[in-house]
């Protein structure tokens, strides 16, 4: 990691109100994820939302890329 684009963790309630409704929707995503795990149909339920989480980690933290807009 480049030293000027290092990050420091810091404790969640310390993140900024944008910061932490991102890690609320997390939690959620990952435990509707975890609900389905032993479905039959699991890995069709689960792969929207496991290309979404991937989607957000390859964009650090943002849903949309640059130069795309949220709005539909």
């Amino acid at each position: 990691m480049d030293s000027d684009t290092d990050d420091e963790w810091v404790e969640e309630h310390e993140l900024e109100m944008l910061d932490r409704a991102k890690v609320v929707a997390l939690r959620i995503i990952t435990h509707r994820v975890l609900g389905f795990a032993r479905a039959d149909d699991c890995v069709k339920i689960v792969t929207p939302t496991m290309e979404l989480l991937n989607r957000i980690i390859d964009l650090d933290g943002q849903v949309t890329g640059p130069g795309q807009s949220n709005e539909g």
